[in-house]
């Protein structure tokens, strides 16, 4: 009589080719994921680097990168520097070219003491009047302390604070870029040597980018 069907090792050997396929694209799949995943790093904070560059330009004033911890980032735009100093989240700028509108509600930072995870605001600005006449602006804020003294100088953000895709951490301390329009980019605090060094916790691989004299991204 006839047999019908497949016999077990028959089945056997047909899983074990499946198997082995499917392995193989998981493998090739997992493969592109990864190559994908190690250049999304590199294009995110190129494209902000790329960023600020262009707003100094557009702008014709200072535009910081600034790397707020492991994981983030964020553009600021600086606005003065400290002249004094009353309590109660208050500051007092002689010098700066405010606005009375301008930084409301914004994300203050301290761009000589950059500090993780410190959410700060800036709620009024008004005319400070000292023997009867206008010497300068009247800032309060609100929020964390940002360790604010008299020369520390201050900016608002320019947008959100981004972050590095997951997976992705910075391995210098908070620090920072300051793209200017006629000069060579200055680095600060964490940041030195025109490199911003990233790596990527699951294969451990470093990787940089790098910024040149006249600001470009390499």
């Amino acid at each position: 009589m006839k047999r019908s069907g497949f016999t077990l090792i028959e089945l056997a050997v047909v899983m074990a080719v499946i198997v082995t396929l499917t392995s193989l694209v998981v493998s090739g799949f997992l493969g592109i994921a990864r190559a994908m995943a190690s250049q999304t790093a590199p294009r995110q904070i190129r494209k902000a680097l790329e960023q600020a560059r262009q707003q100094t330009l557009l702008e014709g004033r200072s535009i910081f990168f600034c790397t707020l911890d492991d994981n983030s980032y964020v553009l600021v735009r600086p606005v003065g520097q400290v002249s004094g100093l009353e309590s109660g989240r208050v500051f007092y700028d002689y010098y700066a070219p405010l606005m009375k509108e301008s930084g409301l509600t914004n994300r203050l930072y301290n761009l000589d003491k950059l500090k993780p995870g410190k959410k700060a605001y800036m709620n009024e600005i008004d005319d400070y009047i000292y023997s009867s006449r206008r010497v300068g602006w009247k800032i309060s804020w609100s929020g964390d302390d940002l360790g604010l003294v008299v020369a520390d100088r201050y900016g608002t953000a320019v947008s959100s604070e981004q972050f590095l895709p997951k997976g992705w951490t910075f391995t210098t301390s908070p620090g920072y870029i300051e793209f200017r329009p006629t000069q060579e980019p200055r680095f600060g605090e964490g940041l030195s040597g025109k490199f911003i060094f990233f790596k990527e916790e699951l294969s451990g691989t470093v990787m940089s980018l790098t910024v040149d004299a006249d600001g470009r991204v390499k």
